[in-house]
């Protein structure tokens, strides 16, 4: 079960990395 926990850390990471790439965009 361990890869399944991986997998959703990389998605968790992933979302993070794409919500923060937003939020520079916005405000530049």
């Amino acid at each position: 079960m361990w890869h399944i926990m991986c997998i959703r850390l990389v998605v968790k990471l992933f979302y993070l990395f794409y919500c923060l790439n937003f939020l520079i965009a916005m405000n530049t």
